[in-house]
């Protein structure tokens, strides 16, 4: 701004000069001729000081100018490039260049810099099947005791039980086993199909304990984990969980309870013992499934060890499948599946033959069901996430 001042003052005294020049030409314009005696000092109002008349408050020398008579000089400040360029400045020195000057200017009233919105798809990135550890827990409910698979089991030997390998399902003192008769026509198939994975089954506890303290664990459906090369019945081998173990199909924030479970299992030592209402197996029979649903289920077997689930040796899975159950599930298989029995009929009529209807399904009814007893054992396993 004194800038600005100092030019304009300069500006005003050649007007002042041109103006006095007039009146020398003996054309009237009210300017003295009076000699400045004090170097052209009196140019500015309230300059007593000698100086040069420039800026106001100047405390510069004066011009010395000698006696200007009639000729009023054009002044020009001796300390130009001084304390006139910084507001403030009172030591004199030369301020070239000039100090930083101020912005203050209006604000910045533009669109925002923030760039916009990301409407882009979800950034999470495929779900992680990666191996166990800290973040097994966030790729679906938590498996395990610890959420992270500790003490989670899966079932590496099953095969049908001899007649007296089985359980007491009707309170006489004595092995329940009629289906025994047909170990020896589809037992086989059993164990090649959890050697080929089409048979995985998990057991996934919580809260396991070896001093009788009642404990849940579930039964569920698995598949070996994209990639995996670990083959039954090595253990800690990598599965993911098939979404048809829950009963609504997700396992999400509303519920994760398993289609099947065994929710007061208890373990004494190393004796294991559990029930549940029911247990459904899948084997292959000439490349088609056929499933069993068994009834009123009984599970014991040993275990090691006391601090995390390890193996289960000794296995028996007893319970019952009803007629209409088992007729059922055979009508269900393609015919070419059969036909090397004589097709499904003729597996039908032989039923009441090899493995007689032994057990009432309802108190007091007829003996529609027959008793199972099935052999497993179990090795630590892993599982990774959740799959259709």
């Amino acid at each position: 701004m004194q800038n600005r001042q100092l030019v304009l003052s300069r500006s005003s005294l050649i007007r002042a000069a041109a103006a006095c020049g007039i009146a020398l030409l003996g054309l009237s314009a009210g300017c003295s001729t009076t000699a400045a005696s004090d170097g052209g000092g009196a140019l500015l109002t309230g300059d007593t000081s000698g100086g040069d008349g420039a800026l106001a408050n100047d405390s510069g020398s004066g011009d010395s100018g000698s006696t200007d008579g009639a000729t009023i000089d054009v002044i020009v400040p001796s300390d130009i490039a001084a304390d006139a360029k910084a507001p403030g400045d009172t030591s004199g020195q030369t301020d070239i260049p000039a100090d930083a000057i101020t912005d203050s200017g209006p604000g910045d009233t533009g669109p925002s810099d923030t760039g916009p919105s990301d409407t882009g798809p979800s950034d999470t990135g495929p779900t992680d099947t990666g191996s166990a550890g800290s973040d097994v827990a966030s790729s679906g409910p938590g498996w395990g005791t610890d959420n992270q698979s500790g003490s989670v089991q899966k079932v590496v030997t099953l095969a049908f039980g001899s007649a007296s390998e089985g359980c007491d399902l009707t309170g006489d003192g004595k092995v329940d086993n009629t289906m025994a008769g047909l170990g020896g026509i589809i037992g086989s198939k059993i164990q090649d199909a959890v050697n080929s994975d089409s048979i995985d089954m998990l057991f996934d506890p919580k809260s396991y304990n070896t001093t009788g303290t009642p404990f849940l664990f579930n039964v569920l459906l698995g598949a070996p984990t994209a990639g995996s090369t670990c083959k039954n019945p090595t253990p800690g081998c990598d599965y993911t969980v098939k979404s048809s173990s829950y009963v609504n199909k997700t396992c999400d924030a509303s519920s994760c309870t398993a289609e099947v479970n065994f929710p007061t299992a208890t373990i004494n030592g190393t004796a294991l013992k559990a029930t549940a209402d029911s247990f459904q197996i899948t084997m292959s029979i000439s490349g088609a499934p056929l499933t069993l649903t068994i009834s009123k289920v009984q599970l014991s077997g040993t275990v090691a060890d006391s601090m995390s689930w390890k193996t289960t040796t000794g296995g028996i899975l007893c319970g019952y499948v009803t007629d209409t159950d088992l007729n059922a599930a055979i009508d269900a298989l393609p015919a070419s599946a059969l036909s090397s029995f004589g097709g499904a009929a003729t597996v039908k009529g032989l039923l009441p033959v090899l493995a007689p209807s032994d057990i009432s399904s309802t108190p007091g009814g007829p003996k529609d069901a027959k008793s199972l007893g099935l052999k497993l054992t179990t090795a630590s396993a892993v599982i990774t996430g959740l799959t259709p």
